[in-house]
């Protein structure tokens, strides 16, 4: 016998029933295969009999249609009528329960075994009988974790083998079938344990035995943390989510689980809904000397994130941590609704340092490495670099303006058109309007296309729309976000379309057309 085996006979198996009880069949019958109820149809001569499988009797009956749901006489079960004489090539019931029940030699511990049950009425629906086959067994003692044995529920031979981890079948080899397991039965095996204090009801999920792992393992955490309305912790850790190192899972009090002091636990729990990354930036903060408020560490959780780390282990060249934190903190507080988190922030600061390095301006000095309104100074940056890099194609740029303007110019109903007068104008039109025009600067210089810009004669210097022509065709206009115009600038574009592209156009073909 290998060591495997040994194990599995002489330890692990101990704790469980031989037999698979009464009350786990009546279940089965009940409720999980409480479906799989037909009343089959044939004939004798004109007479229809109907047979039932859950009662196992027939009768005579009239008109029962296949495919509907009618109730037998007997036992006065819902049935699903099948014509005897159909298809039943396929007609195979499964389900899967997972059922719970105390250790048969520890008091303290529970055991749950998994079941694959299967109804198969493709042969001779008369002698269809229940089969349980069990796949998977589970061991929980309290302070130890849990332990697993599985087997192939396909296999003609009992075949276990341990798992390194405890994993739901349900979620595996079970995933396609429907999947039960009893509260009830449940409340009934945690009774007079360690378990019936691990809030194992307040979380739903699919079988329970991730959440019996995590109890037997750190049970009274668990407890804590979900009375304290931190469910989203052992919500993470059973999802297989990250805390992000914010529990001390092996804490024996609220302060040492929590790493945090007792009037710190009072003012989280003002402070509202804290999840992991919440806390772990609290927590970091207190270590580093940045000293986030509750609302701080929440704003800015994002921070703890790998990638956000990085870029702030970057930027430390020019500060320390704690200086760099306090300064993304204030920016968060001073525009809360673009500077929702932190990650914005540090995108933002990190582009505005390379502007600024690109031109020439001296990082080390505090007012420009930390300017005080962070996306006003990157806004002038970027204008300021876009002057710089674009002056050659604002110098093509400005050699096709007198034709454009005499071929494009448009006034008319209060509206008018021209083209844009640089890159930097295009730059500020993509910004107001929040489309991507300011990309279009280099093949406009060139005159591979043409952007004019829509504007409102009360208000020249607003931008409103923007035109891209190319040739006589239009080829797109396009409002704030690429909204498409209104009526009345639809009407005023068709308007130009005639007066300087269409008309031209047929004139044209009429001059050409005349003999020489």
């Amino acid at each position: 016998m290998s060591k495997q085996n040994r194990f599995y006979e002489n330890e692990f198996m101990r704790h469980f029933p031989s037999d698979i009880s009464d009350e786990i069949r009546d279940y089965c019958t009940d409720e999980v295969l409480a479906s799989s109820r037909y009343l089959f149809t044939s004939r004798e001569g004109r007479q229809q009999i109907a047979y039932c499988t859950h009662c196992k009797l027939e009768h005579h009956s009239d008109g029962l249609r296949h495919g509907k749901i009618e109730e037998c006489p007997f036992c006065r079960s819902a049935c699903r009528v099948k014509a005897s004489g159909r298809g039943r090539k396929r007609l195979i019931d499964g389900a899967y329960l997972i059922w719970y029940e105390k250790s048969t030699i520890d008091p303290q511990a529970i055991i749950a075994r998994g079941f694959y049950m299967l109804r198969d009425y493709s042969g001779n629906y008369r002698e269809t009988e229940t089969v349980i086959k069990p796949v998977a067994m589970y061991l929980f003692e309290w302070g130890q974790g849990g332990r697993m044995l599985r087997r192939d529920y396909w296999s003609r031979y009992i075949n276990w083998q341990a798992t390194s981890s405890v994993f739901s079948e349900a979620k595996r080899s079970m995933d396609y079938k429907p999947c039960f397991h009893s509260r009830a039965n449940i409340r009934r095996a945690v009774e007079g344990t360690p378990f019936r204090y691990c809030m194992w009801e307040s979380y739903e999920v699919n079988d329970y035995v991730k959440t019996f792992d995590l109890a037997a393992r750190y049970g009274d955490v668990m407890e804590f943390l979900t009375k304290a309305g931190l469910r989203s912790f052992v919500v993470s850790k059973l999802t297989g989510g990250s805390t992000y190192g914010a529990i001390n899972w092996r804490g024996k009090t609220p302060e040492a689980v929590l790493r945090l002091t007792k009037a710190e636990i009072k003012q989280m729990r003002k402070a509202g809904a804290i999840g992991p990354r919440a806390l772990r930036s609290y927590q970091i903060s207190k270590k580093d000397g940045s000293n986030y408020s509750w609302e701080e560490a929440r704003t800015l959780c994002d921070l703890v994130d790998p990638f956000n780390a990085e870029r702030l282990t970057a930027l430390s060249e020019h500060a320390p941590l704690p200086v760099l934190k306090k300064y993304i903190a204030k920016q968060a507080r001073r525009d809360p609704r673009r500077y929702s988190a932190g990650s914005p922030v540090l995108i933002d600061w990190r582009d505005y340092l390379r502007e600024c390095r690109e031109l020439g301006r001296d990082i080390t000095r505090p007012g420009v490495l930390f300017p005080n309104n962070l996306h006003e100074a990157h806004q002038l940056a970027g204008r300021a670099l876009k002057l710089v890099n674009d002056e050659r194609v604002n110098k093509q740029i400005a050699e096709r303006l007198p034709e454009l303007l005499k071929r494009y110019g448009f006034e008319r109903d209060g509206l008018i058109i021209r083209p844009a007068v640089s890159s930097v104008e295009l730059f500020d039109e993509g910004k107001a309007l929040s489309h991507c025009v300011g990309g279009y600067a280099d093949r406009y210089a060139k005159g591979e296309t043409t952007i004019l810009l829509i504007r409102r004669a009360a208000a020249l210097d607003e931008p409103y729309h923007t035109m891209e022509v190319s040739g006589t065709r239009i080829v797109q206009c396009r409002g704030m976000k690429n909204a498409p115009p209104p009526p009345d600038v639809a009407a005023f574009v068709a308007a130009f379309e005639k007066a300087k592209l269409t008309e031209k156009k047929k004139r044209s073909k009429i001059k050409i057309a005349q003999p020489a």
